[in-house]
């Protein structure tokens, strides 16, 4: 019995951990990408990065002809998560594919829990003008429940824009707009519909200050988020940067000093075709600070 209650518990906090709202399909709604999660988790207008398929798949031009990024990110519950981006320059497009794994497990006596989730990724993206970039993704997402017995698997896909004036961008997605294909719970997940914005600007000393806004319909749920990426940059190949972000949740009071656990820090570096990058993320005062690791290859 006391397995049974503490396997429960441990599934509704997985949930509330992972999902933070009403509607399923945590993954789609979970950070993905270091860098953009220690600059606040929007990535939206942002550009020429491999990590914007999670978010606006417009931001894979003027990527390098060949990138490679592989992360991993231990987090609250034991709930573990670790993605590969592959990006790549083929004639007038930029293709991306990423493939994002999200598991926990748990054992007990005589109870098992386990709890997984596949997203798969495929992007592209084209230079319309200077000042225009459009990109569409295509996403296969699954999940599955052990304690339910529960399995589903859907189809989404997403659009971006992003619209450029010299070093300042803004970027719009709309993201997970699909189907159920198959589902074996008694009532189907709704897919999180995300609505995205952001704005970035890039100073004359290459400092990227961004701004950005998340719309979740589905769950009334609105995230600001705010970054601030400064450092050393030689050149593109040689950078050690620093990064910090604040992302705000409205409607959600901020008291005293809990409204530290809201900043996101981390630090960039790369080395010719080498990539390194790591992100701090703080929960609360009780479970500490979670460690979001990435490395990378460019190919310029």
């Amino acid at each position: 019995m006391l397995k049974t209650i503490q396997i429960v518990f441990y599934v509704v906090f997985l949930l509330t951990s992972v999902c933070e709202c009403s509607s399923g399909y945590g993954l789609l709604k979970f950070f993905s990408g270091v860098k953009s999660t220690s600059l606040g988790e929007n990535f939206c207008s942002v550009y020429s990065e491999p990590e914007t398929i999670y978010y606006n798949p417009a931001g894979l031009v003027e990527s390098q002809s060949f990138e490679l990024r592989a992360t991993y990110l231990r987090w609250v519950a034991d709930i573990n998560k670790s993605d590969i981006i592959v990006s790549k320059k083929i004639r007038d497009f930029n293709f991306g594919f990423g493939i994002n794994y999200l598991w926990t497990e748990l054992e007990g006596v005589s109870n098992r829990f386990s709890f997984s989730s596949y997203l798969l990724t495929l992007s592209a993206a084209k230079k319309i003008n200077d000042n225009f970039y459009a990109g569409i993704s295509g996403k296969m997402i699954k999940e599955d429940v052990s304690v339910e017995s529960s399995s589903n698997l859907s189809s989404v896909v997403d659009f971006g824009v992003i619209l450029r004036k010299q070093r300042l961008a803004l970027g719009g997605a709309i993201q997970n707009l699909g189907v159920t294909i198959s589902s074996t719970a008694d009532e189907n997940d709704v897919l999180p519909l995300l609505l995205n914005f952001s704005l970035s600007y890039i100073t004359s000393s290459n400092s990227l200050y961004l701004f950005g806004v998340k719309y979740i319909p589905v769950d009334e749920d609105t995230t600001l988020s705010f970054g601030y990426e400064f450092g050393f940059k030689k050149t593109i190949k040689e950078q050690f940067v620093f990064r910090i972000g604040y992302v705000m949740k409205l409607g959600v009071p901020v008291i005293d000093e809990n409204g530290l656990l809201n900043f996101r820090l981390g630090v960039g570096f790369r080395k010719e075709g080498l990539v390194i990058d790591y992100s701090l993320i703080p929960v609360s005062f009780d479970l500490g600070f979670y460690h979001y690791i990435g490395f990378g290859l460019s190919y310029f």
